[in-house]
């Protein structure tokens, strides 16, 4: 754990941040002194303990530890038995290994150590209130990593990493930050999860960019495939996500949630019949599916048969995997055979869910789904009563 860089002593000291040496602000970041005034009981009693010499020297503990250590020490070597005193005075020096980490002269022990000293500080002080934790927002410990100043700390394999941890995290701004210290590699995982923090911020030309760097890189690429649709589906340019989606079900044939996406876009497109094949098909071999039912109702809809919508979207509607999109979508189906009274109620219920502030704009909706009018022959007035009708206090 230690190679690997987990700071592995924190815990073990944080209750020694309690002693009153910690309330003096500089001692928690004051280089380690056996000739701190505090520390002169210690330096009387076991002065040459060879035991502790050893691992205040020696011992991979960052500044702030050490002072907890020798502490420690002070508040029971009063209570030592003579005959472990002495062993510990007279016996061998503790041998500890020595490697790239515990080479106090590198520059990654040196960063690791005042960072683990600052890290106790933030989080132990008792006023740390009264001080911005960089800790506590990753945002405003970039600006220190990115700063000319530490030019050449991090190299890009190290930002790769990073950046990698952020993702995981979902800090994408941080993200997008720290690769700006760097030339965009020739990396595809590293572009994918640039891409997607550029995606997840609404960066999505951005994203596009990145990933048809990566697919250059790697056109067969399964991920980049799958990105790449996720990413053109999102902006609703459904030609190009079905083209993403349908290269990717021919690399993934026994994923059939990609197959999904493919039929969906294919009804976006236009091509409700062959969307509708799929998901007939779909719907038989999972007919658990929610979201295939969900996608064949849809297709109803788009087909004209707004009687079959309505009755397969009353089956969603009775599970518990509902959401807002099938209040409205389920809403259109009932208004569409006539039942205007029973989606108002839904269209209300919707707007409700999607903004408890009561502000939502109905019609926003209505115009996003005008193909979906048009079929059905709504009016521009039509969709406007009902929307202040559904957005009204009474029916």
């Amino acid at each position: 754990m230690q190679k690997s860089g987990a700071d592995i002593y924190f815990g073990g000291f944080a209750q020694t941040k309690r002693l009153p040496f910690f309330n003096e602000v500089s001692n928690w970041l004051r280089p380690f002194d056996l000739m701190h005034p505090s520390l002169q009981n210690i330096r009387r009693n076991i002065a040459n303990n060879k035991f502790v010499n050893a691992v205040l020297e020696k011992g991979p503990f960052c500044d702030s530890d050490k002072y907890s250590f020798a502490l420690l020490m002070l508040s029971f070597v009063d209570r030592i038995p003579a005959d472990v005193l002495k062993m510990m005075n007279e016996g061998a020096e503790i041998e500890i290994p020595q490697n790239d980490l515990l080479d106090k002269e590198s520059p990654a022990y040196l960063r690791r150590m005042y960072l683990q000293d600052l890290y106790r500080f933030f989080r132990l002080y008792r006023y740390k209130v009264d001080f911005r934790s960089p800790f506590s927002n990753p945002d405003e410990l970039l600006p220190v990593l990115i700063n000319n100043t530490f030019e050449g700390c991090i190299d890009s394999e190290n930002v790769k990493d990073l950046c990698i941890f952020l993702f995981k995290h979902h800090n994408y701004q941080a993200v997008v930050l720290l690769s700006s210290t760097q030339p965009t590699p020739d990396d595809v995982s590293y572009l994918i999860i640039l891409a997607m923090s550029h995606y997840r911020l609404g960066n999505t030309n951005d994203a596009i960019q990145l990933l048809l760097t990566a697919e250059k890189l790697s056109p067969l690429d399964p991920k980049i495939l799958k990105r790449l649709g996720q990413v053109y589906f999102s902006m609703r340019d459904y030609e190009k996500a079905k083209d993403y989606y349908s290269r990717l079900a021919a690399i993934e044939t026994d994923n059939y949630r990609t197959t999904l996406y493919v039929a969906v876009s294919l009804l976006y497109c236009g091509n409700v019949g062959e969307g509708m094949e799929l998901l007939f098909r779909l719907n038989y071999e999972h007919p658990d599916d929610s979201d295939v039912v969900r996608a064949l109702a849809w297709g109803y809809l788009l087909q004209g048969k707004a009687i079959d919508a309505e009755m397969t979207y009353n089956k969603i509607l009775d599970t518990d995997d509902m959401n807002s999109s099938d209040l409205l979508n389920a809403g259109y189906s009932k208004w569409f055979i006539g039942k205007a009274d029973e989606a108002i109620k839904l269209f209300r219920e919707y707007a409700k869910i999607v903004s408890p502030d009561g502000n939502h704009d109905l019609e926003a909706d209505f115009d996003t789904d005008s193909k979906l009018m048009d079929i059905y022959n709504v009016s521009l007035a039509e969709r406007k009563i009902i929307a202040d009708i559904a957005l009204g206090d009474t029916l």
